[in-house]
């Protein structure tokens, strides 16, 4: 059979209605990746923020232990809250972090004992040992700061960390602001990986929401959310 003109140029020519699929699935890749872009930016914006306001309490999200003693990750963290405190920027730090089956300590009470042994005074270091991931342990200390008055609490942890903890505590009914630590030991290109994974929770946290995400992680939480 001879090609017509019409099927030699059909052939030349695709049709619009063919090039529609691809045009619409590059359309929807590039709308998540600017999607992603900007919230690996709004993670790396809110790294260089430190608040210098006042609040009556400090969340310090935990993080490894080794038989009763803080990582230098997590070591960093509570010397930002031991500043926070001796500065008069807050009167109750809050530790939060559970423990892995079979740990002897959790995240929390080693933190609370490095605080108290450093001088901070008992009655003022609160740990909270519970929570599987960042919402559910934000989650366990909010439950506790919300029966105040006063709502307004600082965020300590990693600085990749910062934007995440804030939106999560303010879902939480908190007023926070971040106070990243400043030696932290994470630096260089591993920062940027984390960064990279923090843009990657909080793309998935704005869409389906932080609580949704962490119930589908473990299940319900153990603390109601009001």
């Amino acid at each position: 059979m001879l090609a017509t003109p019409d099927t030699e140029k059909s052939a030349r020519h695709p049709s619009h209605h063919s090039l529609r699929p691809l045009t619409l699935v590059l359309s929807v890749l590039l709308v998540f990746i600017g999607y992603f872009l900007t919230n690996l930016w709004l993670v790396f914006n809110e790294s260089n923020v430190s608040t210098s306001s006042v609040a009556p309490a400090a969340i310090v999200m935990g993080a490894a232990e080794f038989n009763g003693r803080p990582s230098q990750v997590f070591k960093a963290r509570l010397e930002q809250a031991l500043r926070l405190y001796e500065d008069g920027q807050t009167k109750q730090i809050f530790v939060v972090g559970g423990s892995l089956v079979g740990d002897k300590y959790s995240e929390a009470g080693v933190g609370r004992t490095f605080l108290i042994a450093h001088d901070v005074p008992a009655n003022e270091v609160v740990a909270v040992p519970r929570g599987d991931d960042s919402y559910e342990s934000i989650e366990a200390a909010a439950s506790i700061i919300r029966k105040s008055s006063a709502r307004a609490v600082i965020m300590v942890s990693d600085s990749f960390h910062s934007y995440r903890i804030v939106q999560i505590a303010d879902s939480l009914g908190l007023i926070a602001q971040p106070s990243p630590d400043r030696n932290s030991p994470i630096m260089g290109v591993l920062k940027f990986d984390y960064m990279l994974r923090e843009a990657v929770a909080v793309s998935a946290g704005r869409i389906f929401g932080y609580r949704t995400l962490s119930e589908l992680r473990h299940g319900e939480p153990a603390i109601p959310l009001w």
